[in-house]
């Protein structure tokens, strides 16, 4: 077993290899603390994610979801470099400096199974570390250890902590944006510091503004004017829940997963009843049909996620054999 990939496992177990081959590529996190890995070499790409919570101590391996198996590069000769993602969750990825006709491009992959749309031509060198071209240059400050937001009822709980700042010189602002792009102060009842001997821990209580989705941040500023920008954390309020239907259901060799109430593609999960994925692949909430002939006969569980993030409840699905 080759050290370098062995922590890397997809869901049987197995290592994953094309994240240490494809010797070129970047990652960047989504909205949801997901870690997207984009690997590639001159032929080439493979797209990974590694769902959230992303480890922060060392573990003996982790979960890997291959989102696009190795496929060909959509020019030959040109690794992709960079990979970000927008604020509606659309991916950039770029190819490498150079001279070549396929180096310096920009291009977007709205979703998994789209193919991808040549923006343009980015400068020089300018797409060999996507995610690291960010404005403000304050965001992710090596001041943030981490900010959470989490929905209670018609209120947000915001939770984060800082270290560097011995004298306590910053105060706290919750600012929230509906497009990620204009923000807005909103007040927050603000708790006691939690004073430990590395870290400072805030807590505090604001509203949930009226929108489908609320983007949140928090603002730092010292006492010289100089502010810092904390992560941003994207949350959802509840929709109407929409039903997961399987026909036919006990199924032997094929079964059709459709989402009522919900329009668009998204992506579903077929899951054990431990956890364990088995199944996993884009989906039209009008109707997707997969085959599940080769799986164990038992009980499963299928999971949806339609476009814009929401989580339908799970459906039983009984496999015959």
């Amino acid at each position: 077993m080759d050290p370098d990939y062995a922590g890397f496992k997809n869901s049987s177990g197995t290592n994953i290899a094309n994240i240490i081959t494809l010797n070129s590529g970047d990652m960047a996190f989504d909205g949801s603390d997901n870690l997207w890995l984009l690997c590639s070499n001159t032929s080439n790409h493979a797209l990974y994610k590694i769902d959230a919570p992303v480890p922060t101590t060392a573990v003996a391996s982790v979960l890997v979801d291959t989102i696009i198996a190795q496929r060909a590069n959509p020019v030959a000769g040109v690794s992709f470099t960079g990979i970000c993602f927008n604020f509606p969750g659309d991916m950039y990825l770029t190819t490498g400096s150079g001279v070549g006709a396929g180096n310096n491009k920009l291009y977007r992959l709205a979703t998994i199974t789209s193919p991808f749309t040549l923006v343009g031509t980015v400068p020089n060198s300018y797409g060999d570390d996507l995610t690291s071209c960010v404005f403000p240059v304050g965001v992710l400050s090596v001041n943030w250890l981490n900010y959470h937001a989490t929905i209670y009822g018609n209120r947000v709980q915001h939770k984060w902590s800082v270290n560097k700042d011995p004298g306590k010189l910053y105060n706290y602002t919750i600012q929230y944006s509906v497009d990620a792009r204009y923000w807005n102060d909103l007040s927050a009842e603000l708790f006691p510091v939690d004073r430990q001997q590395t870290a400072d821990y805030f807590t505090a209580i604001s509203g949930f503004p009226d929108a489908e989705w609320v983007y949140f941040r928090i603002r730092a500023v010292d006492v010289n004017g100089d502010q810092k920008i904390s992560p941003v954390r994207r949350l959802a309020h509840s929709v109407p829940e929409s039903r997961i239907s399987l026909f036919p259901n006990p199924a032997t060799s094929t079964v059709a997963i459709r989402q009522e109430g919900s329009t668009g593609q998204g992506f579903f999960r077929l899951m054990t009843v431990s956890g364990k994925t088995v199944l996993e692949g884009a989906f039209q909430s009008s109707g997707t049909e997969i085959d599940i002939s080769t799986l164990a006969t038992g009980v499963y569980f299928v999971m949806v996620t339609d476009q814009y993030g929401h989580v339908a409840p799970p459906a039983k699905l009984v496999k015959c054999p």
